[in-house]
């Protein structure tokens, strides 16, 4: 189970860097496709950024209530922010929806 939950984990966050820069410019987040390399950077950094603030605190939740607790709770984050992600039309959303869902909630 923990090795499938890893593969979700990594699939969620990584499998954005096949897709991000024609997204943006296809959904019109970028001007052309020379600059949504951009729009695909702040999204990933999103993420990474995200977990900043709340690593310490998801140690805390996992050492009170215990791993499988925390992992559960990383994992319906990732699920609930990927079909947010999924519905996203502009990218100050998407962004918001990396950081909250993928970087917040999984500290």
């Amino acid at each position: 189970a923990l090795c499938i939950c890893n593969c979700a984990h990594f699939y969620a966050v990584c499998s954005l860097f096949s897709y991000g820069g024609i997204m943006s410019a296809d959904m019109g987040w970028a001007v052309d496709r020379d600059h949504a390399g951009n729009i695909a950077g702040f999204l990933q950094s999103a993420n990474v950024l995200g977990r900043i603030p709340t690593s310490f605190i998801w140690g805390c939740f996992a050492e009170r209530w215990g791993l499988r607790a925390g992992l559960a709770m990383a994992m319906s984050s990732l699920m609930v922010g990927g079909l947010i992600f999924g519905f996203c039309v502009d990218a100050t959303g998407a962004v918001a929806v990396r950081f909250v869902f993928f970087g917040m909630g999984n500290g």
